[in-house]
């Protein structure tokens, strides 16, 4: 049974940072109107800063007055959404749950919505925020109840739709889930084109295999109960517009109707991946996809050792997209220090070193990156120069994958580069990853 935080000293701690430049709200609101919405209505919080309070995995429930806004990108009209809509701020984006079905005349996607949270419940199940009404005996999010949503929910003007973040499979993560997003140059796998959607005779939801020309896949999701779930799913290559969700790690899209992917009308690349490497001259392209989850990497020419505890690199993966993964996170060590060491590289040429980074559980900048031109084995003994890219860290949202940008590195001699992890399992629990490790000419 999941245990019920009250948040209210966190709340009001953060909105002494947040808000510094502007006076708490306390009012009272009017009963919001029930037809025709309202032009505008006054926040203190955005979305991202009410999910940021969340306390754990433990529902939470809301006991100040926090009032968000947004604008509703899914509602039940097609089926594929039931009994919750999605609305989604310039910071991100959040389900909220009702304990009623037919919402979609009143809260229509691109109806913006202003939500009252106090006395509402926030949870985070599956890498998804939700707030709802209540919880049950089990301690379940339970949905607001018909007859209490204008105590809640305040309409505003409708067809204020969103225009959706747009990008590659591999440019979204968990951070993302619940937003509208396009995937670009994405097409159904062999076998599961102009096939239905899903089960719609015994009304089982079904799961379809996106890829995309990028070298990166990503799960179709569709309930037996949506209105197209007999339709015949597109045969060809093209944009595919939804919301991002995730079940047990996997990222999911779910469409809101058949709308959604009326431009996968193109050619299909049928697995040929169409980005090349920054140049075609490279020293070291790396994705991790030579070893088996959980263990130490092992990829051929890299050096993968422990200075302080015994935790070292590993693979992790997440939708089939491998990566080196470092954390102190319950490590039975009280310490750790783990260097992860790449091939030798030609300096005699200007090089330039591009990698993806991503954090989850942000405790404490645990990464570096750091070149050497006399390392021989011995990351001890060697002299290290530290870089200056790009890492995620505390600002971005877990697992947010950031490019590191290109980095510059010394001509001359040979040289390695190092990805290196510090950290404790008392407070510096950080857990980083690194993917898409490219040094290349420029």
């Amino acid at each position: 049974m999941k245990k019920v935080f009250n948040f209210s000293i966190l709340f009001l701690l953060f909105s002494v940072i947040i808000f510094s430049f502007q006076a708490c709200v306390d009012q009272e609101f009017d009963e919001p109107p029930r037809d025709g919405g309202v032009t505008d209505y006054e926040t203190n919080s955005t979305i991202a800063q009410l999910k940021a309070i969340h306390s754990g995995f433990d529902i939470t429930q809301i006991s100040d007055d926090i009032v968000i806004g947004g604008i509703v990108t899914a509602d039940d009209a097609s089926g594929n959404f039931y009994k919750e809509l999605v609305m989604e701020d310039e910071t991100g984006a959040i389900k909220l749950s009702l304990e009623f079905t037919d919402f979609n005349n009143e809260y229509p996607i691109g109806r913006q919505i202003w939500v009252n949270c106090k006395g509402l419940f926030m949870d985070f199940y599956q890498d998804s925020y939700e707030i709802g009404g209540s919880i049950d005996n089990e301690g379940r999010l339970v949905g607001i109840e018909e007859n209490l949503v204008n105590d809640f929910v305040v309409k505003g003007p409708r067809e204020q739709f969103l225009t959706p973040t747009v990008g590659k499979i591999s440019d979204f993560g968990l951070g993302d889930v619940n937003r509208l997003i396009t995937l670009e140059n994405v097409e159904l796998i062999d076998g599961e084109t102009g096939v239905v959607f899903a089960d719609a005779v015994n009304l089982s939801s079904v799961n379809r295999n996106l890829e995309d020309c990028f070298g990166s896949s990503i799960l179709l999701r569709t309930s037996g109960f949506a209105d197209f779930a007999g339709e015949l799913t597109p045969e060809l290559n093209g944009n595919l517009t939804g919301i991002l969700g995730a079940w047990n790690g996997d990222l999911q899209m779910f469409i809101r109707d058949l709308n959604d992917v009326s431009t996968m009308t193109g050619d299909r690349c049928d697995g040929i991946i169409i980005n090349p490497p920054p140049s075609g001259d490279c020293d070291v392209e790396e994705d991790f996809t030579g070893g088996t989850a959980f263990d130490p990497i092992s990829e051929t020419g890299w050096t993968n050792v422990a200075v302080v505890g015994n935790d070292t690199w590993i693979y992790r993966d997440f939708s089939d997209d491998f990566f080196a993964h470092m954390q102190s996170y319950q490590s039975p060590d009280p310490a750790n220090e783990a260097w992860l060491v790449s091939p030798s590289i030609d300096l005699s040429t200007q090089k330039i070193l591009n990698f993806e980074t991503e954090t989850a559980f942000w405790a404490h900048d645990g990464l570096t990156v750091w070149v050497s031109t006399d390392f021989s084995g011995n990351v001890e003994t060697a002299t290290w120069d530290q870089l200056n890219p790009t890492l995620a860290g505390s600002s971005n949202d877990n697992y947010e994958r950031v490019p590191s940008g290109d980095v510059s590195l010394p001509v001359g001699g040979t040289g390695h580069v190092a990805f290196r992890y510090v950290g404790d399992a008392a407070a510096n629990t950080s857990t980083y990853r690194v993917d898409n490790v490219f040094i290349c000419k420029p």
